[in-house]
């Protein structure tokens, strides 16, 4: 059998009460000590000095399992990691008690892009477990939560736009294609010229700049009043109105 023992809430008890434990757990064969900060009160900066310690013991693996009160679950499992812990525990788009736990997304993505584990992401099948659970849990995906959420690839910054149309790496710290969405360039009060420019392109126009110049501030006006973006169409036919004028 492999045993880990779970030590339920041990980011509040005496570091030394743990050590104990993870000895004795040692001595009687145990594999793994589940170090579980159960009502999310750590920080990833106490998380790193206590499992520092821990680990430096040699004693057992630790796992990590991490709540989400304070909204650090993700980032205290990363610390831990970082802090010589070998597992941890996650749950899909952050689901769990009370706040949820780490969210095995957000854990994944940072392992492979930040710590350049080596790990193979079919962005089809994260897709696919990310709507399934979402479904069966009937909870909504926030189109800004990191890693899934719908528009974390929509630049609408008139500045941002500019540099992606320089290069993609530009304001994005992985592709879309790598989980699944895709990249998309809303028409609202903060775009500038590159935005317009990149969808007339896409229409099939080549824009004079200085009409781009001259509707920009009707766009933004537009976007404003109606608290909604343009989109490509409208935006043709403002431009092929302003053209003719």
């Amino acid at each position: 059998m492999f045993v880990c023992i779970g030590g339920e809430d041990s980011s509040r008890a005496n570091l030394g009460f743990l050590k104990e434990l993870m000895t004795l757990g040692k001595s009687l064969g145990a594999d793994r000590f589940r170090y579980c900060d159960t009502v999310g009160i750590l920080t990833p900066h106490k998380t790193y000095e206590n499992i520092s310690e821990l680990s430096s013991l040699n004693l057992l693996d630790i796992e990590m399992h991490t709540h989400n009160d304070f909204g650090m679950a993700t980032a205290n499992a990363i610390a831990g990691f970082e802090a010589g812990a070998y597992s941890c525990n996650t749950t899909v788009i952050g689901l769990g008690e009370r706040a949820g736990n780490a969210s095995f997304e957000q854990v994944l993505m940072s392992l492979v892009r930040l710590f350049n584990k080596d790990a193979k992401i079919s962005s089809k099948r994260l897709k696919s477990l990310i709507s399934t659970v979402s479904k069966a849990s009937n909870r909504r995906i926030d189109t800004n939560l990191p890693i899934v959420g719908e528009y974390i690839f929509s630049h609408e910054s008139g500045i941002h736009v500019n540099g992606m149309m320089k290069s993609k790496l530009a304001y994005e710290p992985f592709t879309p294609k790598e989980v699944g969405l895709k990249r998309c360039f809303p028409i609202g009060k903060h775009s500038g010229t590159s935005t317009l420019l990149y969808h007339l392109r896409s229409v099939g126009i080549e824009p004079k700049k200085e009409v781009l110049e001259a509707i920009l501030p009707i766009v933004r006006e537009i976007v404003t009043k109606r608290k909604r973006v343009l989109d490509t169409q409208e935006l043709k036919e403002l431009y092929l109105c302003s053209s003719v004028i």
